[in-house]
């Protein structure tokens, strides 16, 4: 039977895996664990479930095109060859970089590959292109989005991360962030359908455009402070 806090770690990790799953032959039941155990599993269930559209979307674009739902950093920023060795971080889902806790501690060396990074959980802006130590506490794993990430997410009422969501309340919206450079994203609804999402950056801000198909009404704009919001 693992430690309470490896408990907590590995809850963490698989929540950004394909299938989040606590493998073992003992127990892994959340309140075998105590109240951290049971705090965190509940909270990563949430964000699970706030990820789920999109994880079904990248499962379908891995079958599509053989691109791997996990990308090490060599494989997601070829270019970057000062990165290519980092084995402690990852790219999931293509829009978010995770940094898993492998070792006792409630801090973590995260390497950023170049650009600016949001943290998923607060919005706060990383400058990247370096190696940076971060805070860890037991009940969080350091993630971030890239810029102009364009993620489809469910979420509550109360439109924020890992919180539960009550029946019927359910909200489908996208977190953004500005995009230096022109991204699109191919979102799969389901077998047959695909949105198209396009992040363009413009001289005083920048769009966020989505294609036929699109269901999601509420965007929550990381980074961004603006003077004017536009909606066609």
């Amino acid at each position: 039977k693992p430690t309470n806090e490896v408990y907590c770690r590995g809850i963490q990790l698989s929540a950004f895996s394909p299938i989040m799953r606590a493998h073992g032959t003992a127990t892994r039941f959340p309140w075998d664990f105590g109240t951290e155990g049971e705090n965190v599993y509940k909270k990563y269930y949430w964000l699970r479930e706030n990820l789920l559209d999109s994880i079904y979307s990248s499962a379908q674009n891995a079958g599509k095109t053989g691109a791997p739902m996990m990308q090490a950093l060599a494989m997601a920023f070829p270019d970057e060859k000062d990165i290519a060795a980092t084995d402690d971080a990852y790219m999931f889902c293509d829009e978010i970089l995770v940094s898993p806790v492998l070792e006792s501690s409630t801090v973590k060396n995260v390497t950023f590959p170049a650009g600016r990074w949001y943290d998923l959980y607060s919005g706060a802006i990383v400058s990247g292109g370096s190696t940076q130590s971060v805070s860890a506490p037991l009940d969080t794993v350091p993630a971030y989005l890239r810029s102009g990430a364009i993620l489809p997410v469910t979420l509550s009422a109360s439109l924020k991360l890992c919180d539960r969501i009550e029946n019927g309340t359910a909200v489908k919206a996208l977190i953004v962030t500005p995009p230096e450079t022109d991204r699109t994203k191919t979102f799969y609804a389901d077998d047959e359908n695909a949105v198209l999402y396009t992040a363009k950056p413009e001289k005083y801000g920048y769009t966020i455009s989505a294609g036929e198909g699109n269901n999601a009404a509420t965007v929550l704009a990381y980074g961004t402070d603006p003077a004017a919001v536009t909606v066609d």
